[in-house]
């Protein structure tokens, strides 16, 4: 944060109070993992509470819908299942929020290999998606047109855009037709599968965090985004699919598995374009990018194998 910046925000946030501010308290990570990098993050001290701000970067902006995401957290804070939002400037792209202190941590990977983390994690995002009813979100930001605007902006970039995408993107468009002739109903979804947007405090309580993506969408693709986090292989998903679902239906899984494998290929492009554009060189966006790209390619071909079987 620079100064200038510093001495408004505290003026204007904090007018009567003695503050501190120091830069987020933990390492930034583009690669392997999608961590810190969407916004400046600061931890902002004073003498009764901690609050934790988020000052989002400018290339955000192609796949983050501000009033989506920050209308998101804040309902989500509401609903107890995320931390409560004291600001949100969307002119300023701006979030403040009541900061988790110790014990709270960060999940990783391994957790997700708890059943009770699991379930609260699957309660919280079934909670968003009831009760989360007032979110407002725009047919943009669906998946599959997020893919469509993602892959035309990254076709500019001749050295990132990869040479399949003209596949992918066929692949895309089949998925929609055929989910779109099932039927899709629409509920507020947290998208999110980023095991480090989860927080974990005492009893095995957890927090989401970070609605950048958050959006009224079908359900089943918040099931598939986390099932392609939480699990290895399709297989080992079909347990974490029944666990959320409470029983096992085929057609409903291979659906989930789809928005999965898309994850992948929005997550992949995201990192590719921002890698593009960004100004901050020393994060390797771009290698994030193609490691989501290269798990959606080897799911993309297991998927293709199956059908041919």
């Amino acid at each position: 944060m620079d100064s200038k910046f510093s001495d408004t925000f505290i003026k204007q946030f904090y007018p009567n109070t003695q503050v501190a501010i120091q830069p987020a308290p933990f390492t930034i990570l583009a690669s392997p993992s999608w961590r810190g990098v969407d916004a400046d993050a600061y931890l902002v001290k004073m003498s009764h509470s901690q609050h934790w701000l988020k000052h989002y970067f400018p290339e955000t902006q192609m796949y983050i819908n501000i009033e989506c995401s920050f209308q998101a957290a804040s309902l989500a804070g509401q609903l107890h299942i995320a931390p409560k939002v004291l600001h949100a400037d969307l002119q300023q792209h701006l979030l403040i929020m009541r900061y988790l202190e110790q014990p709270w941590r960060v999940a990783g990977l391994q957790d997700l290999g708890c059943e009770q983390i699991r379930s609260n994690v699957i309660a919280a995002k079934k909670i968003f998606q009831l009760h989360a009813t007032a979110l407002v979100s725009e047919p943009a930001q669906l998946i599959f047109q997020q893919i469509e605007d993602l892959a035309a902006t990254l076709r500019q970039d001749a050295i990132l855009c990869p040479k399949n995408i003209t596949a992918w993107l066929d692949y895309s468009r089949q998925m929609q037709q055929q989910i779109e002739a099932e039927g899709m109903d629409l509920v507020p979804c947290h998208r999110d599968g980023n095991v480090s947007n989860i927080m974990i405090g005492p009893d095995k309580q957890i927090q989401l965090i970070d609605f950048d993506l958050a959006a009224q969408a079908d359900p089943f693709e918040d099931i598939g985004c986390f099932l392609m986090e939480a699990y290895e292989s399709k297989s080992d998903a079909q347990s974490g699919f029944e666990q959320w679902q409470g029983g096992f239906d085929l057609a409903q899984f291979e659906r989930a598995w789809v928005y999965g494998i898309l994850d992948d290929l929005r997550w992949g492009l995201i990192a590719l374009n921002v890698a593009s554009v960004s100004e901050r060189k020393h994060l390797e966006f771009a290698k994030y990018g193609s490691w989501r790209l290269m798990r959606f390619e080897e799911n993309l071909a297991q998927q293709r194998s199956s059908l041919r079987i």
